[in-house]
């Protein structure tokens, strides 16, 4: 539930510090080994490098100092808000049920009663560790040309040939026929 909650604090802050942004989103797949957060949204081709830019602080700026209290609460009552609708509704609990047992969850009860305690700095431990010294992809979809000249440093390109090693390597010998 941390990072339920990281994760609607995340979209919050980027939406309000990247102007342009449209159908922005802030995904948290927890169960994907060994998770994944990923953030989206569409932008003119001019505003690329600043939505990545915001993006990128957002992450940082949670890490290090963690939500505000009004973030969290916003985010909790969006939260429990969600679970109660999802328990309400048949198809849902299905879902929940099965995420139960195949993630070995704890009861829903428990889950939302943790959701309730959690504080500013559960998050900011949270965030902290998960987001410690990564160095996170970056993909971004659109004209190649104007993007590659906006986005300075390593860059590489759908399409283009990555450098594949041949026979000769030594790092890789040769097959022996």
């Amino acid at each position: 539930s941390t990072r339920q909650l990281s994760r609607s604090q995340r979209s919050e802050r980027w939406e309000v510090s990247a102007t342009g942004l449209s159908a922005a989103f802030v995904r948290n797949d927890a169960h994907v080994l060994p998770g994944s957060f990923v953030l989206g949204a569409s932008v003119p081709t001019v505003s690329a490098v600043k939505a990545v830019s915001a993006a990128q602080q957002t992450i940082r700026s949670l890490a290090q100092k963690g939500p505000t209290i009004a973030e969290l609460d916003r985010a909790r009552s969006v939260m429990l808000a969600d679970v109660s609708r999802q328990a309400s509704q048949p198809d849902s609990i299905v879902v929940l049920w099965l995420d139960l047992d195949t993630f070995k969850l704890a009861p829903l009860n428990i889950q939302t009663r943790a959701l309730q305690n959690l504080t500013v700095q559960d998050v900011q431990r949270v965030a902290a560790r998960l987001f410690k010294d990564d160095s996170p992809a970056t993909i971004v979809v659109g004209d190649a040309e104007p993007l590659k000249a906006s986005f300075v440093g390593s860059v590489e390109m759908r399409g283009e040939k990555p450098d594949l090693k041949t026979a000769a390597d030594p790092a890789m010998p040769a097959k022996k026929p």
